[in-house]
């Protein structure tokens, strides 16, 4: 674990998930255990050089995996950020479904 994420998950109770392909740290995904049992992704990044390719699928696969008691993943997309296109239909096409909008922000779950 990287000391940020190791000062995150201190600070915040997140947790992190690193994915590595051959030795290279390409993504990561941060994530709150809600109280319900169910989780909210924080955070989740991959390389651009490996994106279109799954990776982000896998990091959200081994978080279910950690989480196997979970019946819903919460995320949200920030319109201000640079990637959030490309954020809103990665999540969509991996079946997250809108539930509220705000003036900046978007919000998605999917059913586990």
């Amino acid at each position: 674990m990287n000391i940020f994420a190791e000062y995150y998950n201190e600070i915040c109770d997140r947790k992190t998930i690193f994915l590595k392909v051959e030795n290279q740290e390409i993504g990561f995904l941060v994530y709150e255990k809600l109280s319900d049992g169910n989780i909210f992704i924080q955070e989740c990044f991959v390389k651009k050089d490996f994106r279109k390719k799954n990776f982000a699928s896998k990091l959200v696969q081994t978080l279910l995996i950690q989480n196997k008691d979970a019946k819903k993943i919460f995320s949200n997309v920030r319109l201000h950020y640079k990637t959030s296109n490309e954020s809103l239909i990665a999540q969509l096409i991996f079946g997250f479904k809108i539930y509220k909008i705000e003036s900046d922000t978007i919000y998605l779950y999917k059913d586990v």
